[in-house]
């Protein structure tokens, strides 16, 4: 009986864990694009960074160095002046907004975390 305990123990904490995590994730549901950040919204792309802001208040980022490439698909937590603040725990990050959405000659620019993004 002794050599199942540690098997239905370790059951029992996966178990607490999903269901944590689903709590977890629960609580942060995103949250539309306010209507003063409408011109975020968009496919954002340039150099190797895709940026996308989605109305439901998704946002979709994606680097790719060489042969390996970083993304993320979180939600938008924080809308600061200078920043737009996304995700949870260890999925977490915080961009820079070096300059918001404007529009310049007919094409869409802002710039994030030093670089420049058009919208597509």
């Amino acid at each position: 009986m002794t050599a199942k305990m540690p098997t239905v123990l370790s059951g029992c904490a996966l178990a607490i864990l999903v269901l944590g995590c689903a709590g977890v994730s629960d609580m942060v549901k995103p949250k539309p694009v306010p209507d003063d950040k409408s011109d975020y919204i968009g496919m954002w792309l340039g150099g190797p960074i895709t940026f996308e802001v989605r109305p439901d208040g998704i946002l979709f980022y994606e680097k790719t160095n060489g042969g390996t490439s970083t993304s993320l698909e979180v939600p938008i937590t924080i809308w600061g002046n200078s920043s737009i603040s996304a995700g949870i725990g260890p999925f977490a990050t915080t961009f820079a907004i070096n300059s918001p959405p404007q529009q310049i000659d007919g094409q869409w620019t802002m710039t994030v975390d030093d670089q420049i993004l058009l919208r597509q």
